[in-house]
């Protein structure tokens, strides 16, 4: 289907030969993963894991063990004449993740946020808060939700983790203590999650006004249409409206290529779509 021009399709081939090429480069410059780990480490605060979906996924992956010696003695400019990612990966719950550089000593250390002491408390998986992308193949409005979620989530979790209810629970009795704390406690991290993906989607939407992060407003239109609709659904859209009288957009274009009004106007056909299937 790749050769017949199914764009789908060539993207998966090409991701396929990516990976390949990818992982026999790597293998090659694994025995560099222990200094990589050391230049981690003298990174200090400036170390942190790339998204490696961002720019090059292939040369990210392919460099893999080598990106921190890249970062720390040639800078993050060359890292992008490159290629590669200079973008840090972002979770729901952590925040900016860190590289695991202490792993050469024998322990692992672990970052225990405010959001992550609060999500043990109740027994919460870390890993289902984060959004995964189901627009672009970088990733890049996923990591962008999950920096500003954990932004709003490390607020209200700091305050949460002070409260003396949410700490000791509303009785004092010892028959059922335990469980009448974790129901009290698991409430009120649902509403607390709740709050936290209001606000980050209102902030997305409102636009970034530092010019730091000029794609928000982009960013919030794929999240929505994400929510409803997947990338087969997306490829279509732009498929059909390609060979439309006017077409806004050629069949070969890439989602990150799209601008929020071409977003607004593809959720609109897929909206009218969805609703001729129910009639």
């Amino acid at each position: 289907m790749a050769l017949s021009g199914d764009i789908a399709s060539q993207r998966a081939l090409g991701k396929i030969l990516g990976n390949v090429t990818s992982q026999a480069v790597s293998g090659s410059t694994r025995f560099l993963d222990p200094i990589n780990t050391l230049a981690g480490l003298a990174l200090g605060e400036d170390e942190f894991t790339i998204n490696r979906k961002e720019n090059s996924e292939a040369m990210n992956n392919s460099l893999r063990y080598m990106d921190n010696i890249i970062r720390w003695f040639a800078g993050e400019k060359t890292m992008e004449d490159m290629g590669m990612s200079t973008t840090p990966d972002y979770t729901a719950a952590g925040g900016k993740e860190r590289v695991q550089s202490s792993k050469q000593f024998g322990f692992r250390e672990e970052y225990l946020t405010n959001a992550k002491k609060m999500f043990n408390m109740v027994g919460k998986p870390l890993y289902k808060l984060d959004h995964k992308s189901k627009m672009m193949p970088t990733g890049r409005e996923s990591n962008r939700y999950n920096q500003l979620f954990n932004e709003i989530l490390e607020i209200n979790a700091e305050q949460e983790l002070r409260d003396t209810i949410f700490r000791m629970g509303e009785t004092t009795e010892n028959k059922d203590k335990f469980v009448r704390l974790q129901q009290i406690r698991k409430n009120r991290v649902a509403d607390i999650i709740k709050e936290a993906k209001a606000l980050t989607m209102a902030y997305m939407k409102m636009g970034d006004n530092s010019g730091e992060y000029p794609d928000d407003i982009q960013y919030s239109k794929m999240i929505e249409i994400a929510t409803d609709y997947g990338y087969a659904d997306l490829d279509r859209a732009i498929k059909d409206l390609s060979k439309s009288e006017d077409p806004p957009f050629s069949e070969d274009t890439e989602v990150s290529d799209l601008n929020y009004f071409q977003l607004l106007e593809i959720e609109q056909y897929l909206d009218l779509r969805k609703s001729a299937e129910k009639i």
